[in-house]
């Protein structure tokens, strides 16, 4: 069983792909990996930095309100999201249930008077993963 937000849980969806240039006016935008060891960190920070820089990766920047942290049901790029955590965003298919599309950062969370203003980098690749 699928689950799709209601009308209340994810609303007033505004969705723009970025440029290099939007997301180099942004700054730094995504927090460093932290796993303990310098060393190590260095190493995984290098990576992900030229994942998410790498002319393959299509960058979106997703506002929403609603009581919902996760932008469940919103389309990117062909892709459905089904579920963001630890920086994955899982999606729907025809053919699998579960499938990482791509990464985010989130910018936002649970902003604004009422808590329910929410906002994210999506990172997803123009090559399949």
């Amino acid at each position: 069983m699928t689950w799709i937000p209601t009308e209340e849980e994810v609303r007033e969806v505004e969705l723009r792909e970025l440029s290099r240039d939007d997301l180099q006016q942004l700054g730094p935008h995504y927090p460093e990996v932290n796993v303990g060891d310098v060393g190590v960190s260095a190493n995984l920070n290098s990576i992900v930095a030229a994942i998410r820089e790498s002319p393959q990766q299509r960058v979106f920047l997703l506002k929403w309100k609603g009581n919902s942290r996760v932008p469940a049901g919103v389309e990117v790029a062909g892709h459905i999201i089904r579920w963001t955590q630890h920086g994955f965003v899982r999606t729907l298919t025809d053919d699998k249930a579960n499938d990482t599309a791509g990464t985010y950062d989130r910018l936002v969370d649970c902003g604004g008077a009422d808590g329910e203003e929410h906002e994210m980098l999506i990172y997803i690749s123009s090559v399949p993963l």
